[in-house]
């Protein structure tokens, strides 16, 4: 499994990067799993904010998106690069982050997808967001020991360099 999202202690999904069972629902704390069909892909995450909306990302550019519980998905083409991760505020703010320097941004439940890359060029792997009051905080890490941080949903970005130090 590659990807993990939990609606809440009961229900969750998880999604995989290889097999025939790429995207499982649990409604009863993991006792047992539904397997959703969803077109063949490798899928590194997964977010569902509600019974009906699920949101996945692969490694060929693609963001699956479906808006009745996996009956049926949409695929939405954003780019060649290969996504690690995404990341949600809402039901309709998030994130998605992956090579080739791409970050991208929905303020529509995943409809469409923005361009958000920084001026730092990375592949970048992980993706937190928080929210203090009010204010949205986005950290993206990434190769080349580079951390970034936007207060303004990805018009502009602030680097934090980490030095990493041989420990031995």
């Amino acid at each position: 499994w590659q990807g993990i999202f939990f609606l809440n202690s009961l229900t969750c999904y998880v999604c995989a990067a290889s097999g025939s069972n790429r995207l499982s629902k649990t409604t009863d704390g993991g006792i047992t799993w539904t397997s959703i069909a969803i077109p063949s892909a490798p899928y590194y995450d997964v977010f569902s904010p509600d019974d009906t909306l699920i949101i996945s990302c692969s490694n060929l550019g693609r963001i699956q998106r479906s808006s009745d519980g996996g009956s049926s998905w949409e695929q939405i083409n954003t780019s060649g690069s290969f996504f690690y991760g995404m990341e949600f505020y809402n039901k309709d703010t998030g994130f998605v982050v992956g090579s080739g320097n791409t970050i991208l941004l929905t303020t529509n439940a995943g409809m469409n997808w923005t361009d958000r890359s920084p001026f730092v060029s990375a592949s970048w792997r992980q993706i937190i967001l928080k929210e203090t009051n009010g204010v949205k905080e986005t950290y993206v890490c990434g190769g080349d020991n580079f951390v970034i941080k936007s207060t303004d949903l990805g018009l502009s970005w602030d680097t934090i360099r980490v030095t990493l130090l041989d420990q031995f």
